[in-house]
């Protein structure tokens, strides 16, 4: 199942594109192939080294080598995102009750949101969330919530860019100064 939402996303003038294929400016610029996502399971290894990345890169950005990460839940949606042959990033949706027991059964969560340094500045990482929202869409969830912090200011752009609003800080985030939680509805 492709990416088939026709809604613009605020601030873009991009509509969100087919599985398989991508916008990304300076791609098509070299005239190069575009980026492309791809629906895996989360034991891809393609999705355990990229985890593994952004997991590594959390303990850097908030300089604390034992932070508690929550753990995805095994029926998430993966997408990896592969520029030609390599992987450059990945995400995953889940139900936001895997995190929160007493969320709406229609609410899902981003988790695990990554785009690999190198490929970073490219309209990866607007690829990436419009192909989980289609995953979050086509799993029947009328809205997405997400967490993430304050040492991630380019993340939460792009979150803002694509019409996520902040909202209260909520489940095993709610002490933790750091962290900001967005939500979107579908």
């Amino acid at each position: 199942p492709g990416f088939r939402s026709t809604r613009y996303f605020p601030g873009s003038r991009r509509r969100g594109l087919p599985q398989g294929q991508s916008g990304g400016l300076e791609a098509r610029r070299q005239n190069a192939p575009m980026p492309s996502t791809h629906l895996v399971s989360g034991d891809d290894p393609d999705i355990q080294a990229l985890t593994r990345e952004v997991v590594a890169e959390y303990v850097v950005r908030y300089n604390d080598p034992h932070d508690d990460i929550a753990p995805v839940e095994a029926t998430a949606t993966w997408v990896l995102v592969r520029d030609g042959a390599t992987p450059v990033g990945c995400g995953a949706v889940q139900r936001w009750s895997h995190s929160v027991p007493d969320a709406a059964p229609d609410t899902g969560e981003l988790k695990r949101m990554y785009v690999v340094p190198a490929a970073r500045r490219r309209g990866i990482g607007r690829l990436l969330v419009a192909a989980l929202i289609d995953a979050a869409t086509s799993r029947g969830m009328t809205s997405l919530v997400l967490e993430t912090g304050i040492a991630q200011p380019e993340a939460m752009g792009l979150y803002e860019a694509m019409g996520f609003v902040p909202t209260e800080v909520w489940g095993r985030y709610r002490d933790d100064p750091r962290s900001r939680c967005y939500r979107l509805e579908l």
